[in-house]
């Protein structure tokens, strides 16, 4: 499925929402974009996975996520 999405899918366009869905998996932190809204429907919903160190800069130190 890598590079199918980006065939179809300017990633640099995606915008952030405060509604987005996501969760904690392991050592990343996965963003959830629903059916249509950055694809075609035939690819379903689309998973954005980005590592711990990849947001960790972007983190409250105090926060929830503070030992993720």
């Amino acid at each position: 499925m890598k590079g199918y999405i980006e065939s179809y899918v300017k990633l640099e366009e995606v915008k952030a929402r405060d509604d987005h869905d996501f969760y904690m998996e392991n050592d990343e932190f996965v963003v959830v974009f629903r059916k249509y809204e950055i694809a075609c429907g035939a690819v379903g919903p689309v998973e954005l996975r980005l590592p711990s160190s990849a947001i960790k800069e972007f983190l409250d130190p105090e926060g929830p996520l503070k030992n993720f």
